[in-house]
């Protein structure tokens, strides 16, 4: 088992896209750094999920942190089995303060 880059960026307040495919993995890791600490802010994580007549999101949420996060995000088995996948990763971050963090995140995908 190894961890593999997924994309690394800096947040903003507008959604960024991670990646185009997450066909093959269901764990993420996500690191992160900054410049100035994101005090009340938090970074936002949205997994498009799609079958051929609907599209919608499952959302996560995580606080800036010098611990690395593992975020699951594997596709429940009721929505498997209606024919959902996953299309793409995109992440931005929600503050109530409007000035630049340089909040830098990476993410991982676990390859078995």
């Amino acid at each position: 088992m190894n961890w593999v880059e997924v994309n690394n960026i800096v947040l903003s307040n507008s959604w960024q896209l991670l990646t185009q495919s997450l066909v093959e993995g269901n764990l993420f890791r996500v690191s992160q750094t900054w410049d100035i600490y994101p005090q009340g802010a938090k970074a936002i994580i949205a997994q498009s999920l799609t079958n051929e007549h609907f599209e919608f999101y499952k959302v996560k949420s995580f606080y800036p942190s010098d611990d690395v996060k593992i975020l699951d995000l594997t596709i429940p088995t009721d929505l498997i089995s209606a024919g959902f996948t996953s299309r793409y990763l995109v992440m931005k971050f929600y503050s109530r303060r409007q000035f630049t963090f340089n909040w830098n995140i990476t993410v991982e995908k676990l390859i078995v």
